[in-house]
């Protein structure tokens, strides 16, 4: 996201770890939390390069 992707495929990490959609939720959750982000749609694409 940060990269600039909107869609992350996450489905065959299903197969290893049946929670791993809602651990991905629950870290994206955190660090909105964490950096003060108030819209998930402000951290697409803020990564720049130099």
């Amino acid at each position: 996201m940060l990269a600039g992707a909107r869609c992350v495929s996450i489905g065959c990490g299903n197969f290893i770890d049946p929670e791993t959609t809602l651990k991905v939720v629950q870290g994206i959750e955190e660090y909105m939390k964490n950096t003060g982000t108030q819209d998930v749609n402000d951290l697409v694409g803020t990564v720049t390069m130099n």
